[in-house]
């Protein structure tokens, strides 16, 4: 993924869940440079119906083109990004 996403710097966010079959998952998402940028604090709602099984996996990757609509949290801003160090 990092081979494919060269300007990737910034953590990548992630979650494990352990539930039952039908279970939905809250996959987490952020800024692609730094993690500090809370315009792209979301998550995606991913399901699958009847699955995984018990002998099955479930792997979801989510990826998005931007901020939220409408974000409100403030703090640093996209543009501002200066340190390149995958926090600022």
């Amino acid at each position: 993924m990092r081979a494919a996403l060269p300007r990737a710097k910034s953590i990548v966010p992630a979650a494990k869940v352990v539930s039952s079959v039908g279970a939905r998952l809250q996959i987490p998402l952020h800024h692609i440079e730094a993690c500090y940028i809370r315009s792209h604090f979301s998550t995606m709602d991913v399901g699958a119906i009847e699955s995984p099984r018990p002998d099955e996996l479930l792997y979801a990757l989510v990826v998005s083109t931007g901020s939220r609509i409408h974000e409100r949290l403030g703090g640093l801003r996209a543009n501002a990004i200066s340190v390149g160090d995958g926090q600022r």
